[in-house]
């Protein structure tokens, strides 16, 4: 574009109403969105106002946050956002997150709780990132001693952690899982302690969602094959707990691999045990919708799947060991290379709990 097209293009956008040049920027593509910023002072200043999100949200693509994790010995620290087709179009500040619980709560922002930092050193520090441009990351809650890889959902103003709290040292120790309530401002409100059947699960990773205003708990509850789970239903209007229909499961890792998306929960891929005695991977996916469970889409091949996150577009799923990534759209599942897309900053890495759904920046 030569100076003078530009001119005259630079002076019809900013006599237009800020709501206008709002919604005309959202139509930008993230990936050109660092250099309209740099076009003018005005430019810059509608990119990062309210008008703009909600613009954004209303016509945008699905994205993905997808945090770095750890592999091994090795820390890794990169917040990248990533379009439907899994290209990074944008990164946020770093931060460790090795096993840390996440989520995108609405009206709050990006909330990441607990995890490993840079010392190796379990944290109960809770930061959140509210993702407008330029902010930066701020304290939040703590998390109760001994708590490790939380699982958060938000539901009306109330944010939920399920929380697996360990008692003990080396000489042994005991695991107890509660649901913890806090406020959005990171106070902690209550403590609500679960049935006695799923008070002490097998396994570290919990999975707490919200359907319908109410919730649900899925607890790995036998740890001889077959592997078996169960879901319970937490109302937080009565206070009263319900068990649900067994998820239809015989698996290991599923847990890792469930996120709750358009109020429905899906279980993704796992690693069964046949009845040969035989582990292998499968490609099924369980969906609940709050009542009971039937079969969705199978994955396009068989995959255990580290983690799985939900966007208002669909749902990604990074089975890391492969070093793939399967995405829902429009009712089909997709397959992707890590080595044809930009999903990792860092080849044999994947998010190990801190794989976060996105909204549009």
């Amino acid at each position: 574009m030569n100076r003078v097209r530009r001119a005259a293009l630079d002076k019809t956008m900013n006599t237009l109403p800020d709501d206008l040049l709002c919604r005309c920027l959202a139509r930008v593509p993230l990936a050109d969105r660092v250099p309209a910023e740099r076009v003018c002072k005005g430019w810059r200043t509608a990119f990062a106002s309210k008008a703009y999100t909600v613009a954004r949200r209303a016509c945008a693509e699905p994205v993905w946050l997808v945090m770095g994790g750890r592999w091994g010995v090795t820390e890794y620290s990169a917040n990248n956002v990533l379009d439907v087709s899994l290209r990074k179009v944008a990164e946020l500040a770093p931060r460790l997150s090795y096993n840390a619980g996440s989520a995108v709560i609405p009206g709050l922002g990006l909330l990441v709780m607990g995890g490993h930092g840079a010392d190796h050193q379990h944290t109960r520090t809770s930061r959140v990132l509210n993702l407008q441009g330029g902010s930066a990351w701020g304290l939040w809650g703590l998390l109760p001693d001994s708590c490790s890889t939380p699982s958060i959902c938000a539901l009306g103003e109330f944010v939920y952690v399920d929380c697996r709290i360990r008692h003990g040292g080396h000489g042994g120790y005991s695991t107890e899982s509660c649901l913890l309530r806090y406020d959005k401002q990171g106070n902690l409100l209550e403590t609500i302690q679960k049935p006695a059947a799923i008070r002490e699960p097998i396994g570290d990773f919990p999975c707490v969602c919200a359907i319908n205003g109410r919730l649900f708990t899925m607890t790995r509850v036998d740890e001889h094959p077959p592997v078996s789970f169960r879901m319970d239903s937490y109302d937080p209007a009565t206070g009263a707990w319900q068990r649900m229909p067994d998820p239809p499961l015989q698996a290991f890792g599923l847990n890792l691999g469930a996120t709750e998306h358009a109020g429905k929960l899906y279980v993704i891929g796992g690693n069964a045990q046949r009845i040969t005695g035989v582990r292998e991977e499968i490609a099924d996916v369980r969906v609940f919708d709050g009542q009971e469970w039937s079969t969705g889409p199978p994955l396009p091949s068989p995959a255990v799947c580290d983690c799985a996150v939900s966007s208002a577009g669909g749902i990604l799923a990074v089975a890391g060991c492969l070093r793939r990534a399967y995405v829902f759209h429009n009712g089909t599942w997709h397959s992707h290379s890590c080595e044809e897309t930009e999903l990792l900053a860092f080849p044999m890495v994947f998010p190990i709990g801190s794989a976060v759904a996105g909204h549009c920046l």
